[in-house]
C-alpha cells in the first residue's frame, strides 16, 4: 500500500509492506528526488517525482 502527502513542506510516499494481522511490518518513506522500488520486482523502479508529477 502507498500512501501519499503532499500537506507538509516536502511531498513524500509512504509505502507499507509485509501486512500482518497487527497492521503492516516494514514501511519506507521517500521524497521528491528519491527512488523507490518494487519489493517484489526490484528492477521496477519509480521516481518519486513521477509520483507527484510537475
Amino acid at each position: 500500500m502507498m500512501s501519499v502527502d503532499r500537506s507538509g513542506e516536502a511531498d513524500t510516499a509512504t509505502v507499507y509492506t509485509e501486512p500482518g494481522p497487527d497492521g503492516y511490518a516494514k514501511q519506507g518513506t521517500w521524497q521528491r528526488g528519491d527512488e523507490m522500488s518494487a519489493t517484489a520486482v526490484p528492477d521496477l523502479v519509480v521516481a518519486v517525482d513521477d509520483v507527484f508529477g510537475s
